[in-house]
C-alpha cells in the first residue's frame, strides 16, 4: 500500500546536520511526497537536492520541469533521469554539462538511449573530447547503422572508429581508408 506522507511541505524539508530532509527520505521511498509538493531544490550539504533522489529512484512527477537543478559537481536532475531512462520524450536539454563536460546526452546513451544518426548530438565531448559517440560505442547498443562521423577523436586522438573496434567487432566492408586523426573541431583546448 502506497501511503503518503500527510505533513506541511516546510516541515518535510527541514534537514539534518547533513541537509538531509524527510522530503529527500521520501524521494526515495516509492516516491511518498504529498500532491503538489513544490520544494524540490532543496539540497543537503553536496547539492544533492529532493529532485535529485526522486529522478535516480524513478519517483519525478510527470509534469516535472527543473531539470537544471544541479548538485555541487554540476550533475543535474536530467543526468540522473537519463541514467535511469526516465526522461520525458519532449526533453530537449541534452547539452546540460557537469563538472567533468559530461552531458545528459553522454549520459542517456551510456543507459541505451540512441539518437538519429544525423544528429548533431553526436559531436557533444566533454573536456578530454570523447563525444557522446564515444560514450554510446562502449555499450551494447552502438551507434546507428547509417553513422559517419567516425574520424571524430578525443583530445589524445583515438578515433571514434578505434574505439568501436575495442567493444564491437568490425562492420563487414568498413573502409578505413583516408580515415585519420584530427582532434574534435569546437575544443577550447
Amino acid at each position: 500500500m502506497n501511503t503518503t506522507i500527510e505533513t506541511a511541505h516546510d516541515d518535510l524539508t527541514l534537514g539534518n546536520r547533513e541537509g538531509w530532509t524527510m522530503a529527500h527520505e521520501a524521494a526515495c521511498n516509492r516516491g511518498d511526497l504529498p500532491e503538489g509538493f513544490d520544494k524540490w531544490d532543496v539540497s543537503d550539504k553536496n547539492g544533492c537536492s529532493i529532485a535529485h533522489m526522486a529522478a535516480i529512484y524513478g519517483n519525478l512527477p510527470s509534469n516535472f520541469d527543473q531539470w537544471e537543478l544541479a548538485d555541487n559537481r554540476g550533475r543535474t536532475v536530467a543526468h540522473e533521469a537519463a541514467r535511469r531512462g526516465s526522461l520525458p520524450a519532449e526533453f530537449d536539454r541534452w547539452e546540460m554539462a557537469d563538472e567533468y563536460g559530461r552531458t545528459v546526452a553522454h549520459e542517456y546513451v551510456n543507459h541505451g538511449g540512441s539518437f538519429p544518426a544525423t544528429s548533431t548530438l553526436w559531436t557533444m565531448a566533454d573536456i578530454t573530447g570523447w563525444t557522446v559517440a564515444h560514450a554510446a560505442i562502449t555499450h551494447a547498443h552502438g551507434l546507428p547503422m547509417d553513422f559517419d562521423l567516425w574520424e571524430m577523436s578525443t583530445l589524445n586522438g583515438r578515433t571514434v572508429a578505434e574505439a568501436y573496434t575495442r567493444y564491437h567487432e568490425i562492420p563487414a566492408g568498413f573502409d578505413w581508408i583516408g580515415l585519420h586523426q584530427q582532434p574534435l573541431p569546437g575544443l577550447p583546448f
